[in-house]
């Protein structure tokens, strides 16, 4: 995931590992993006919340109601920015589920969560959730109306959540070879590829080559 090839080495000065130094990539499989969202009921000056200027006017106006659902370490780093950039300040409520978070989200509890599209989308087809932006570095054909953060004016608040695969740095060449040849190939399945897309994430399959770019 993410946070072993990205996140934690950055937010941790000892681990007992090291991604590039560690790992041989074989192949990137696929990523997901986020939406950071809220509840349709959630109001600024009597007006429901559609946008993120109001969110930020609206947690300027509340700090003691500005705080955001958290079940990852990614989470805090954008919101982090977030707040930096806007001067709003969101406390972190730490969550073990999506699940979770949803519930908290539209019980009130929480007033910003992430989510991504398949946890979402249920919620905002029934009108209980509205997604204000979106961590991707394009619009999703899923909500092509959700604006990324870079056309909100941050176009360093991107997260791709992603998932490959990684072997010992030892392992040989050939291995990796075959390994590699397999996964991409899987990763052109139609039935993967559908499965991947019920599960919201983008199939994809790189080449060794590019997942070490990315990592």
């Amino acid at each position: 995931p993410t946070s072993t090839t990205a996140v934690n080495p950055a937010v941790y000065s000892k681990l007992s590992y090291d991604p590039v130094r560690d790992y041989a990539p074989v192949s990137l499989l696929g990523n997901m993006v986020l939406y950071l969202t809220v509840s349709s009921a959630l109001q600024h000056d009597g007006n429901p919340i559609t946008t993120m200027a109001q969110l930020i006017d609206h947690a300027k106006a509340n700090p003691d109601k500005a705080n955001y659902g958290a079940m990852a370490t990614g989470f805090e780093m954008i919101t982090a920015v977030l707040s930096t950039r806007t001067g709003a300040k969101f406390v972190t409520i730490p969550f073990k589920s999506t699940a979770e978070t949803m519930a908290s989200l539209l019980n009130g509890q929480i007033m910003i969560a992430y989510q991504d599209y398949n946890s979402l989308a249920p919620q905002t087809r029934g009108g209980k959730v509205r997604p204000l932006a979106t961590t991707g570095s394009k619009r999703s054909t899923e909500l092509p109306d959700v604006p990324t953060f870079g056309e909100l004016g941050h176009p360093d608040l991107f997260i791709d959540a992603i998932t490959g695969i990684v072997v010992p740095k030892a392992t040989p060449a050939p291995i990796i070879a075959k390994l590699e040849a397999a996964l991409v190939a899987t990763m052109r399945d139609p039935d993967v590829v559908e499965r991947w897309r019920v599960l919201g994430q983008t199939p994809i399959g790189s080449t060794t080559k590019d997942y070490t770019e990315i990592i």
